[in-house]
């Protein structure tokens, strides 16, 4: 009994060991999901900034993430399976980040290819023209000034804030004297504005999950070209390299828990993702 617990103690050591500080901050992502839509969406994204690096993603990645570890979880151990409920998928399914002080750039995002879900992206370096202007307003507890950017296709407006200094921002900005808190196109179909932040831990060991997959440090880099090309065809078809690994036996058989066969539950989660990227079509980027 002595060995386990000393032996729990220096795992307890260790996973202490392996946290990181971080400082997360908060933005209220406004967007207009296709080129067509009368109305902006919203959702989370956060920004975590550490010592070496910053991750930017999706708030609601995190909790998915955790939906979907207890679903796997609760199977292994009843072996019945009951698809995670959320009240909301992930906007953003891409994960962005930069390595200081290069301010290097990785893109990456998930794709299932066949039975095993991979995850692809790309490296870039980008040299932001900002042009400093001399306004300055009050944005909730800080002092912004403006900046202005052509960016992606989209003139863009920034609000940074000195009080904050971190050479960094929402999504791939970055380049001013301080933490872009607020930042929208001029017309008006993306924006990003600071809604809170905090002081974390960041916890490397945290299980193999989808997060982790996509902040691993082995994703499958290609061009950018590349990359795009290959998202292009997975959006048309997201399950077809699954499909194309089973057999028809195994098709054929019906899900654990659930009154319906693997083949056609395959078929309507790749209906799912396939109008979801119909809808979403609208990019940051042009």
């Amino acid at each position: 009994m002595k060995k386990l617990i000393l032996l729990l103690f220096f795992l307890q050591i260790f996973r202490v060991e392996a946290q990181e500080k971080a400082n997360r901050f908060f933005y209220e992502f406004s967007y207009k999901p296709s080129k067509t839509s009368s109305e902006l969406e919203k959702t989370i994204m956060i920004l975590d900034i550490k010592k070496d690096k910053s991750i930017y993603k999706d708030y609601q990645l995190i909790v998915n993430d955790s939906l979907a570890n207890k679903a796997y979880n609760d199977m292994q151990k009843t072996g019945t399976f009951n698809p995670p409920k959320s009240k909301k998928s992930g906007t953003a399914t891409y994960i962005i980040s930069k390595t200081y002080p290069s301010m290097d750039i990785q893109y990456m995002d998930n794709m299932l290819n066949g039975l095993n879900p991979i995850v692809l992206g790309y490296e870039e370096k980008i040299d932001f023209n900002w042009q400093i202007k001399t306004d300055k307003k009050k944005i909730g507890a800080y002092t912004a000034q403006k900046a202005l950017l052509n960016f992606g296709g989209r003139n863009w407006i920034a609000w940074f804030s000195d009080e904050l200094p971190f050479n960094d921002g929402p999504y791939k900005f970055f380049g001013l004297p301080g933490l872009i808190i607020s930042i929208e196109d001029a017309d008006k179909n993306f924006s990003w504005n600071l809604a809170g932040n905090k002081a974390i831990m960041i916890d490397e060991n945290d299980g193999n999950s989808f997060l982790n997959n996509l902040t691993s440090k082995n994703p499958k880099i290609v061009s950018k070209n590349l990359f795009f090309k290959t998202f292009d065809n997975y959006q048309q078809n997201p399950t077809a390299s699954m499909k194309s690994e089973l057999s028809p036996e195994i098709l054929n058989s019906t899900m654990p828990g659930m009154n319906v066969k693997i083949g056609e539950f395959i078929d309507q989660q790749g209906d799912k993702l396939k109008s979801y990227f119909e809808k979403n079509n609208n990019p940051i980027e042009k």
